[in-house]
């Protein structure tokens, strides 16, 4: 699913960039990240459990916008995917 989700979003950069500009969001300094957390778990456990999936769709869902630095994240986390250096858990 966030394979989807994501996919969809860096091939449309119009999107991300309307969805960034939007007035009624807070400032990202001010917001902990949730997404970047949980980007950075499964960086640093080099896996993708259905667990983080899902935790990161719902706080995509949740906040409704995708700040450039949890875009950067999860190109980061999809490109690490991409090379083979995170492994992606299926459901059991």
């Amino acid at each position: 699913m966030i394979l989807r989700i994501t996919g969809e979003l860096l091939r449309n950069r119009h999107n991300r960039d309307t969805l960034a500009s939007d007035s009624c969001r807070q400032p990202v300094m001010n917001v902990p990240s949730g997404i970047r957390k949980l980007v950075g778990e499964a960086l640093q456990g080099r896996r993708l459990t259905p667990e983080i999936e899902n935790a990161i769709n719902s706080e995509l869902t949740r906040i409704g916008y995708l700040p450039e630095t949890d875009f950067e994240a999860l190109e980061l986390l999809m490109a690490e995917m991409d090379a083979g250096r995170i492994q992606l858990v299926p459901n059991c």
